[in-house]
């Protein structure tokens, strides 16, 4: 019996979670190797009960729906818009080197979105918690893709957030996942999107072209506006 202990969420989890530990062992599906520690609830919505608890990195293998936040790291000065963004360490487990927001993060079971906010916030960029409670929420976004592995589906949420930072601060990577922060004039973000050249990490490009329909940035005469505004629309 797969759950001798009772049919309750913590029966489920510790009999789930002896599966994927003997999987773990075995080495053979990709994705494990990426075992975070990070424990992630099974629940079909964001405001529903858990029905278990799982790891991170075994999530797409049940199509586990995912939720994160992503914060667009905005300077406005002068009437003009710059983006803060990270290029990832080469040692992430999962797309490294690739372009990302300043500050984005899973959200843990039980954690909250603005805990979270604050808590990626400082960990990632070293930005204060009075600073980042001014973040805004803008909306969700949310997504479908077999995972990069090709073992499970990523199915996504993220929980989208506007921060204006000061033009004289300056982020600071605090847990070793960032190289590096540079702002971005928005033309150039726009120019880097359009040109479809991979060196984005894919859910932050959609989190940043919703940004950039938002604010007035992404105009329909741009040429590659129809398709990046169905990206985000559909």
């Amino acid at each position: 019996e797969l759950i001798a202990g009772g049919d309750s969420v913590e029966a489920r989890t510790l009999a789930v979670a002896g599966i994927f530990d003997r999987l773990r062992e075995e080495a053979r599906i990709p994705m494990l190797k990426g075992w975070r520690d990070e424990a992630w609830s099974v629940k079909p919505s964001f405001h529903s009960e858990a029905a278990l608890v799982v790891e991170r990195a075994a999530g797409p293998l049940l199509g586990v729906r995912a939720f994160g936040c992503h914060i667009n790291g905005l300077v406005s000065e002068g009437g003009k818009d710059r983006l803060w963004v990270a290029r990832r360490a080469a040692t992430k487990q999962t797309y490294p080197s690739k372009l990302d927001h300043m500050v984005a993060g899973g959200l843990s079971h039980g954690e909250q979105p603005t805990e979270n906010v604050i808590r990626e916030c400082w960990e990632e960029a070293r930005i204060p918690p009075e600073m980042s409670k001014a973040a805004r929420s803008t909306g969700i976004i949310s997504y479908c893709m077999v995972d990069p592995t090709g073992w499970g589906i990523n199915k996504d949420a993220i929980f989208c957030y506007d921060l204006e930072l000061d033009p004289a601060f300056r982020p600071v990577a605090g847990d070793g996942e960032v190289e590096s922060f540079d702002l971005w004039d928005m033309k150039d973000v726009v120019d880097s999107l359009i040109a479809e050249n991979d060196d984005w990490k894919p859910n932050v490009a959609l989190v940043i072209i919703d940004m950039l329909i938002r604010r007035g940035h992404l105009a329909p005469e741009e040429a590659g506006y129809g398709r990046l505004a169905r990206a985000v629309r559909q």
